[in-house]
Order: structure tokens, then sequence, then C-alpha cells
């Protein structure tokens, strides 16, 4: 029944069905253009003509565009009620993003019975953030509960915050293999350009190992082994050339639990510093020999934490690198002396002992003995000092003739020529005091670096030096300039390039 003057009217066993959502009622009565009351009627999202999931109520209120008001509301699933209503709910009708109950799945597994998974509300609250709330439900006594917030400034910053707790309960309340599980995990994802030269990035992840595994649905996530986290501030000052960068990685393995983390990670680094550079000179010649000594430097700070089978170490340490460099320039030679500096801080060395252990053999008595190693950590502060040095030198040579033949107007030959020596003394010396060493039974003498399981490792152990020379030969040629076309350039052709090394 339908009255066109006010656009109300009546229909029996309606159904309606608009951009994936669909109810339906034994009842409908339209009382205005976009309102109608429904009795005993049904809402779903699910497309299949039978659907597997839907809300029933005996009376319902639905507003095109804008909501569907309901009472006294029971969950199907499967075809089967959910024994405990709602007595009062609010589902969205309107497209875009909205608040609104989300729909679960259902299912069944043999260790945890029946099952509806990731049942909860979404709420939109403004244009910047919303929140969902979550859970599953499980037959056999299990349940987890799940939250998830996310915001966004465009062009400024976004992340999330997730959080999740469950217990799962495997068997019957009687098997004697029954089991319960506890499992957690505490996300934050952030990514945030401050300004044009400050950055801030977070990807941390904090869970139990069984997590993914008795919780998640995704195979990448079931089959991870390793999860990595990371926040790191950076910051780089253009004026100077000075960039810093503070991280904290944390490494977790799911099979065996060992935690590997630095907390924290500082970097600071200032590129090629030019101190005696006087300003306002027209060019390089005009420039003094000492105004070409320059310097950069670079320095680190790590904490290093590992946790392997519930064992604790922490090493740590600060790492200093200092490079000076010069190219003044004598007649026709380019000399370039180079100085690099490292100096390492340990608050740690290592102390290696032999030991000797005796065996006896109960079939034959007799004693046999074995040689091991005890290492040993001693708490105190060092300095690791380290250098090396190089200078090379450089020139150029010129030969040009002038043929103007055939439409050639010269030849010109050039020749590179450079040599370099580099020098590294031997740090394992005893004179620098960075190796120590034991004597085995036998007599052998085995010598150790103490620092070579410091975050920044030890000491190269041999002297170096060595001595090269590179010598290049360019030969080119350039055309006549053409007396018909004065806009046309000379044409300059690359005719061979001899390089040797040694």
């Amino acid at each position: 029944k339908y009255n066109f003057k006010n656009q109300r009217g009546y229909i029996s066993l309606a159904k309606n069905k608009d951009k994936g959502q669909t109810y339906a009622g034994e009842e409908v009565n339209k009382v205005n253009k976009d309102t109608y009351f429904i009795k005993n009627g049904t809402f779903t999202t699910c497309d299949s003509d039978t659907p597997h999931t839907y809300f029933s109520s005996s009376e319902m209120k639905v507003i095109q565009k804008d909501k569907i008001i309901a009472r006294w509301i029971f969950m199907y699933i499967g075809g089967v009620p959910f024994p405990i209503p709602l007595p009062f709910a609010v589902f969205p009708n309107e497209t875009g993003r909205r608040s609104g109950i989300i729909i679960p799945a259902y299912g069944q597994e043999n260790n945890r019975g029946q099952y509806f998974r990731n049942f909860g509300y979404f709420l939109s609250m403004n244009d910047y953030m919303d929140l969902a709330l979550t859970g599953d439900y499980y037959s056999k006594g299990g349940w987890g509960a799940r939250s998830r917030f996310r915001y966004a400034e465009r062009y400024n910053f976004s992340g999330s915050v997730n959080a999740g707790y469950s217990k799962i309960i495997f068997g019957e309340a009687n098997d004697p293999g029954r089991e319960v599980r506890t499992d957690w995990n505490l996300s934050w994802f952030h990514n945030q350009q401050i300004n044009p030269s400050t950055r801030f990035d977070v990807n941390l992840q904090f869970l139990s190992i069984n997590f993914f595994r008795n919780n998640s649905i995704n195979y990448n996530d079931i089959l991870s082994q390793d999860i990595t986290s990371n926040a790191t501030f950076s910051k780089i000052w253009d004026e100077s050339g000075a960039s810093l960068s503070i991280n904290y990685n944390r490494t977790q393995n799911l099979t065996s639990g060992n935690i590997y983390e630095s907390l924290p990670n500082i970097n600071f680094s200032k590129s090629m510093t030019y101190p005696f550079k006087r300003e306002n000179v027209e060019s390089l010649n005009d420039q003094k020999w000492y105004e070409m000594i320059g310097y950069s430097y670079s320095g680190q700070f790590a904490n290093n934490r590992k946790k392997i089978d519930d064992n604790l170490t922490t090493r740590a340490g600060v790492l200093h690198n200092i490079y000076l460099s010069a190219s003044p320039k004598f007649g026709y030679f380019n000399v370039s002396p180079s100085f690099n500096y490292t100096e390492k801080w340990y608050n740690k060395l290592v102390k290696k002992e032999n030991k000797v252990l005796e065996s006896i053999n109960p079939l034959t008595g007799i004693t046999t003995t074995r040689d091991t190693t005890i290492e040993s950590s001693i708490n105190e502060l060092n300095f690791v000092r380290t250098f090396n040095m190089s200078v090379s030198a450089s020139t150029k040579l010129y030969g040009v003739i002038n043929p103007n033949i055939l439409g050639i107007e010269s030849f010109r030959h050039t020749i590179l020529s450079s040599v370099a020596y580099n020098y590294q003394p031997d740090f394992a010396n005893d004179a620098w005091g960075y190796y120590d060493s034991y004597t085995k039974s036998n007599g052998e003498v085995v010598r150790y670096d103490k620092y070579s399981g410091e975050v920044f490792g030890g000491v190269s152990s041999g002297q170096s030096q060595s001595l090269s020379f590179s010598l290049g030969n360019i030969f080119e040629m350039k055309m006549a300039k053409s007396t018909t076309d004065t806009t046309k350039e000379q044409n300059k052709i690359q005719l061979l390039n001899l390089n040797a090394s040694v």
C-alpha cells in the first residue's frame, strides 16, 4: 500500500540492499521519504543470500543515509543466536568513514572450540583520529581483547597505537594436557617531519613469544621469526654541516626468546671544515697554504644489551674519529697530507686465562689433561687510540702541437702522475698495551686482543706501509673552426686514454 500524496506506505516481507548493507523485515511502514519502521527485521553486511552472520531485532527504525536504530538485538552466527542480546544499538547507514559495529568472523577449531573473532566497535572521533575496539570469544573458555588508536594530520604526522591481551585455553577442563596461555602485544608506529631538518620515526613492537601464533590470522605474522623495533630522531644543521641521530634498536627472536637491543645509539658528525680560511677570497690561487687545512669529526655512543637464555650482558662504548687533511700547492705539484685519528672509550675489557682440567678413565685408570680457556670481564675505564697517515703528490704536464692541416688545429697530450704513501703502526705490539697473553700447559703462548669483544672492536695487528704510483695519458684533438659558420663551436675529440698504476 502506498499514498502518493503523503508518501507513506506499507509492505510485508520486504528486503532492501544498498552498498553492501542489507536489511529486511516482516512488516515495513514508511512514514516519510527517508524513514522506515520495521517489525521483526534483520540487518547484515554479508553478501550471501543466506547470511552467515546477521543481527535480528523485533523493532527497527531505518533512516536513509543516516543510521539504523534497533532494540533487543540478537546476533546470529551460522543461524545460531548468541544467547546474550544487546538491549539497544545504533548501526551506521551512510557512506564514508563513520562509527559503527564491526561484524565478526566465526568458525571452529579442534582445540579451542567454536569462536567468533574481531567483534567490536569502530569509533570515528573526528577527521584526525579514530579508535577500534575488538575482541574474540572461544566456546572452550578462551578470549581476547584488542584496541587500535590511529591519528594523522596531513603533511605533518601520522601514527597508531595498538594493544592486545588474550587468554587462550587448549583442551577441556578435565583433560590432562589442558593448557592456559596468556599473551600480550603493545606497539607504536609514528612518522613525523617536525621541520625541514628534523625528523622523528617510531616503529616499536613488544609482544610475548606466542602472540602471533595464537592470535593472528596473517600468514606473514605467523611465520615471523624476528621482531625488529626502531625509533630514530635525526637533526641536520645545514649552516655548520653538523648532523645528529639518536636511535633505539631492538630485535626479538620469537623462537628462542633472545633479545638484542641498542639503548641508545647516538651519532654526531661534522663535515669538512677549514678553520683558517679567510672570507671573500676571490680564487684558490690567492689562498695561503694554511687556509687549506681542514678537519672533520664523527662520534658515536653505543650501549648494547643481549639477553640470551635469561642471561643479560651489556657492552657500552664511545667512538671518536678525527680526520685532518690539507691540499697545499708547491709550484707545479699538489701535495695532500692526511691524518686519521680514532679513539675508543670502553668500560670493560676481557681477561683470558688457561685452566688445565684432568679426567680419569674408569676402565684404564689413565689420567688425561686438557686445556680450557676461561674468559672474564673486568670493569674498568680504558682508552684505545689508533691512527694512520698518508701523503700524496700529483701534477699535470701538457704538450701541444699545432699542425693546422686537414682541418685539425691542434693536438694535446696531458700527463697526470701521482705518488702516494700510507702508514699504520702495529698496534698489537706490547708497547701499546692493547694485547695480553696466556700460556697453555705445553708452553705455547697465546696472544689476544683485550677489546675484540667490545662494541667497536679492538685493534688491527701488523704494521702496514704502502707506496703506490699512477700515470695517466690523455690524447686529444681540436678541429679548426669553420670560416663560414661563426656561430658553431670548435669540436674537441678525445683520441686515447691510457692509465697505469702500481
